[in-house]
């Protein structure tokens, strides 16, 4: 296994301020760059159908900022939890971690791993390449935690990524993953932020 494995592999665990038991799913959540967000009793599942093979693509551009990360509520919430995952994946892609850092609490232990995995995979020579992590599926609800407004959940199927030499030959190939992600979210008032997160692989 090499340093760069190691690295990510280093990522796909627990690290969280919460410890949800349970799936919640009290409200249905639209994809963060969609234009409304519908409410009711089932969660989404978007793109569960149309999940893309392990197949490579390199996405060196950062996705826009949704406009409905403004609001303070799930809807927020759950664009802003999505927008930290592409932070995720464009990070390691391209080795700039200032979206990820921006998004990240200061007592989120996963958000300073990931960042610094991101920085380990582009020093020296080499460098890593990603596409862009796939949504199939979200749900929100309240934490129970003062320190805390909303949880997460999504459904994820994270993109292949290659790790390159100096003379950009692949030295190595990072299988796609499917994981199941949750995200401990906080409003500061001006903006939010990851106070915890875990990423699970998919049963």
């Amino acid at each position: 296994m090499s340093k760069v494995t190691a690295i990510v592999l280093a990522v796909l665990v627990v690290v969280g301020c919460s410890d949800p038991a349970e799936d919640p799913a009290a409200g249905q959540v639209g994809k963060a760059h969609s234009a409304e967000y519908p409410t009711g009793a089932e969660e989404y599942h978007g793109d569960a159908e149309t999940a893309q093979p392990d197949v490579f693509e390199a996405h060196l551009t950062m996705v826009d900022r949704p406009a409905e990360m403004d609001r303070a509520d799930e809807v927020g919430a759950s664009s802003a939890a999505e927008y930290f995952l592409f932070a995720y994946t464009y990070a390691y892609g391209t080795g700039d971690t200032d979206p990820l850092r921006l998004l990240s609490g200061p007592e989120c232990a996963f958000c300073s791993s990931a960042v610094a995995g991101a920085n380990e995979a582009h020093q020296g020579e080499g460098y890593m390449r990603a596409g862009d992590p796939m949504i199939t599926g979200m749900s929100v609800s309240d934490s129970a935690e003062d320190t805390e407004d909303y949880l997460v959940w999504l459904d994820v199927q994270l993109p292949q990524m290659r790790t390159f030499d100096a003379d950009g030959e692949v030295v190595q190939i990072h299988p796609a993953s499917e994981i199941r992600a949750g995200l401990a979210m906080l409003h500061t008032g001006e903006q939010w932020l990851v106070r915890g997160a875990t990423f699970e692989p998919a049963s």
